[in-house]
């Protein structure tokens, strides 16, 4: 895919691996939304990347554990850029502990950032990618980890929820790849992480 003048969207793009995207990103032209939960920090990496690249951006406060801030990040930026090529599901939570210690609301927390806002983030997006042209006409790339392929003593919860993002992954790649979209998973060690084969 031509990266120049497309339009991505990064969660957790204000530190670490999702803020080595966006830059990757504005660095090849993309237009990028900083989406994370520290709205502060969000603007100074917009901003940042903005200046230095100049490419358009937009920040926006999202806690992608809540289906309506997800919901709502794709809204903005329909309506900031007027379509959408790229979402990267990069935000994610550690925690949990062995199974006696771990609470519900542990658990919950994690499988809701981890899983279901990878799960909702992809929905909300799918059918603005949908309406592009070309092929592909988008990508949905999930940021995986090896503990969803091998798990320890003690990460039950988040390999659990990392798993769940495989697995979907997978599917969502068998759905799409009929309709001229793509979806990939990476583990952090840079791995393909879905099925072997790698995402165009």
């Amino acid at each position: 895919m031509e990266l120049r003048g497309k339009t991505a969207i990064v969660t957790g793009a204000n530190s670490g691996i999702g803020l080595a995207i966006s830059t990757a990103l504005a660095q090849a032209g993309t237009n990028v939304v900083v989406a994370g939960r520290r709205q502060n920090q969000n603007e100074s990496v917009a901003r940042d990347l903005a200046q230095r690249y100049g490419v358009k951006t937009d920040a926006c406060a999202t806690d992608i554990s809540q289906e309506a801030d997800c919901e709502r990040l794709m809204k903005r930026a329909i309506d900031r850029f007027g379509s959408i090529h790229l979402l990267i599901n990069n935000a994610g939570v550690g925690g949990g502990d062995r199974i006696e210690k771990t609470s519900t609301a542990d658990f919950d927390r994690v499988l809701k950032t981890n899983l279901y806002g990878t799960f909702w983030c992809s929905r909300a997006v799918y059918p603005h990618l949908l309406n592009n042209s070309g092929a592909p006409r988008g990508a949905i790339i999930n940021i995986c980890s090896v503990a969803g392929k091998q798990a320890w003593s003690g990460s039950g919860t988040y390999s659990a929820s990392k798993f769940g993002v495989l697995t979907h992954t997978s599917a969502s790649r068998r759905r799409q790849g009929a309709r001229h979209q793509s979806s990939g998973g990476l583990s952090r060690d840079g791995r393909h992480a879905d099925d072997g084969r790698q995402w165009t």
